[in-house]
């Protein structure tokens, strides 16, 4: 589930779809103007319904301790200088690592933190794709004329 600013609590064991019913451990997450929060559930070696909850927000880089050096590259696609991340993990708990602690599951305590990378654009993508087929049906009719 995708939400955006506000201030939620979502409880881990909720049904999915459900993460408000006031069921077992919680996370009490404020999602501020330019970000987006997202709730997700996964299973892990017989573990089922693990609540991850990532705050992401647009343009961010820091601080993180999970880069250094400089942090934005120049966008080949559209020419602006643009950051790497689309979106990027926020340390909306406050404990210094982006994400927040897990309360439930195997992995109680470990921040789960992922970003989102640019796409490749459709047309860029179509571009390299007919390329690379075109060549390699070249190379297959060079192979049958000289058999």
């Amino acid at each position: 589930m995708l939400y955006g600013p506000g201030v939620y609590t979502i409880y881990t064991d909720c049904p999915s779809g459900q993460p408000s019913c006031g069921s077992g451990a919680s996370y009490t997450v404020t999602v501020n103007q330019g970000q987006i929060m997202g709730h997700l559930l996964f299973d892990w070696s017989g573990n089922t319904n693990i609540d991850v909850i990532n705050v992401w927000e647009s343009g961010q880089f820091g601080p993180s301790p999970m880069f250094t050096g400089t942090q934005t590259t120049t966008d080949s696609y559209s020419g602006d200088d643009a950051t790497v991340w689309s979106l990027m993990s926020t340390d909306w708990d406050g404990d210094g690592i982006n994400g927040a602690g897990m309360v439930d599951g195997p992995f109680v305590g470990f921040s789960a933190n992922f970003n989102l990378v640019k796409p490749v654009p459709i047309p860029a993508a179509l571009w390299l794709f007919g390329s690379g087929v075109v060549g390699l049906v070249a190379v297959a009719r060079r192979r049958t004329a000289v058999l």
